[in-house]
């Protein structure tokens, strides 16, 4: 579960009743999501939880881990990362949900610029989970949405985005 260098969750993608069932017997309190996107994370602890929405397609199943959601974007060799409050399990369904800015370490740019040149691609956003000693790799986005985090960490998204492009 490391990723250069970085700590993941235990992860499944799969579309498999029974593998599902057995990381759900392993884990316990687990994260789903589609892998194609389209809905948000649900947060599950038995197969009998699964949505409506889920209708045999392959999903995200991940150990669920309780700590501070983090974001940082990666522009070519420009790194932003934020703090996000929220008491939601998928910040994006709060309506109220704060980006933060902060520094990001040495150790945390040099993990963001690694998975964004292993995945191929030249901007990403990418969602980690921070406990009190570890940082949990979770997904990073190959079409994220900006604005929002732009206009409350005052980081030069588009900027960077643009010259980028040109």
């Amino acid at each position: 579960y490391r990723m250069a260098n970085t700590l993941m969750p235990p992860t499944l993608i799969t579309n498999n009743y029974e593998r599902a069932e057995a990381f759900l017997a392993e884990h316990k309190d687990v994260a789903i999501k589609p892998i194609a996107g389209g809905q948000y994370i649900e947060r599950i602890t038995s197969l009998d939880d699964l949505p409506k929405w889920v209708n045999g397609q392959a999903l995200c199943y991940q150990q669920f881990i309780v700590g501070t959601n983090v974001r940082t974007f990666v522009i070519g060799n420009e790194v932003y990362t934020a703090d996000i409050t929220t008491d939601h399990n998928d910040f994006r369904v709060d309506e109220n949900f704060i980006y933060t800015p902060i520094e990001t370490s040495p150790a945390l740019r040099h993990r963001a610029l690694d998975i964004t040149k292993k995945l191929g691609y030249k901007w990403t956003a990418i969602d980690w989970i921070r406990t009190d000693n570890e940082l949990y790799f979770l997904e990073a986005n190959f079409s994220p949405m900006f604005l929002y985090f732009e206009e409350q960490t005052e980081f030069p998204i588009s900027e960077a985005l643009s010259k980028l492009l040109v």
